[in-house]
């Protein structure tokens, strides 16, 4: 005959029965995070095909090798750009491309050291590599940059 009382087993029980509820409680956890990621991946897709559709592009074209898809290098540089007061986006605009004495230049022409216009130069490459820097992974690099004209070369 089984003894009716609480046995020092119970308490193992229950202590297992919350183990049990707290795994489950992470496991539903993980699916719910795992559902939204999925639901952000689906609007993604979504907005990445209108974008495409607009341009008269499916993914399956490119999927397919049929269209090339390069970064707009000149964008990124105007964005950055547009970050500075007018004057600088100037100085910087006519910076692109120069080298050297040119550079001398320029400083002559805004009137300003040549110091001042070669640190506003290390600031807006530094900006404009935090900006490429996960492009980079892409398949972007700065030379191809400074080769399309984008990148003054280094002073």
């Amino acid at each position: 005959m089984e003894d009716a009382s609480p046995s020092k087993h119970t308490g193992e029980h229950r202590e297992s029965d919350q183990g049990l509820e707290a795994c489950i409680r992470h496991l539903e956890q993980q699916v719910a995070e795992k559902e939204s990621l999925a639901a952000d991946a689906t609007q993604k897709l979504e907005r990445i095909e209108k974008l495409l559709a607009k341009m008269g592009v499916t993914v399956e074209d490119l999927e397919k090798g049929f269209i090339e898809v390069k970064l707009m290098g000149d964008r990124i540089v105007s964005d950055v750009a547009m970050r500075y007061p007018k004057e600088q986006r100037r100085i910087i605009a006519a910076l692109q491309g120069k080298q050297g004495g040119e550079i001398e230049e320029i400083a002559k022409r805004f009137n300003m050291p040549l110091s001042e216009i070669e640190a506003l130069y290390a600031d807006f490459v530094g900006a404009l590599g935090a900006e490429f820097k996960d492009r980079a992974r892409r398949g972007i690099t700065s030379e191809q940059l400074v080769i399309q004209g984008y990148l003054p070369l280094e002073p």
